[in-house]
C-alpha cells in the first residue's frame, strides 16, 4: 500500500488517523508541523500528504506550497483535512496546489477513498482539487 505522513500538531488527530490508515494496510510516519515535513521528506519516500492547516512554526498551505516548488516533490499527493470551513481556506488550498480538502470530523472511509484514488494515480497533477470528498479534476 502507500505510505504517507500526516502533519498535524494535534496528536489525537494524528493517533485516529493513523490507526484508520494503519489499519487498511498503509505505513505512516508524522510531524508536527510544516517545517518538521520537510526535514521528513528529506529522508523518507512518501506516496501522500495528509495536513492540518493551522500549525505552529510551519502552516498547511506554506507546506502545500514549499512542496510544490521542488521539483522532486512537486506531484506528491497533498491532501489538507481542517476544522477551518472558511471560504478562504477552500481558495486558498486550491491556489497552493492542494489535491483535495477534507474536513474535521472527517469520515474514515472518505478519507480512504481519497487516499485510494490520489495514490492509485501517481501522474496527477497538483491540478487536481475537491472539498467534502468530491475530488473531480479541474
Amino acid at each position: 500500500m502507500a505510505t504517507i505522513l500526516i502533519v498535524d500538531d494535534y496528536r489525537p488527530n494524528q493517533r485516529v488517523m493513523s490507526f484508520v490508515l494503519e489499519h487498511n494496510g498503509h505505513a505512516v510516519v508524522s510531524a508536527r508541523n510544516g517545517w518538521q515535513a520537510l526535514r521528513c521528506l528529506e529522508t523518507t519516500v512518501v506516496d501522500l500528504i495528509i495536513t492540518d492547516l493551522p500549525m505552529p512554526v510551519m502552516d498547511g498551505l506554506t507546506l502545500t506550497r514549499e512542496v510544490r516548488s521542488n521539483q522532486r516533490l512537486s506531484r506528491l499527493p497533498i491532501i489538507i483535512v481542517t476544522a477551518s470551513a472558511r471560504e478562504q481556506d477552500l481558495v486558498q488550498a486550491a491556489s497552493e496546489g492542494a489535491n483535495c480538502l477534507l474536513f474535521k470530523p472527517f469520515d474514515s472511509d472518505e478519507l480512504l477513498r481519497e487516499v485510494g484514488r490520489l495514490t492509485a494515480h501517481k501522474s496527477l497533477s497538483p491540478r487536481v482539487f475537491a472539498t467534502r470528498g468530491a475530488c473531480s479534476v479541474a
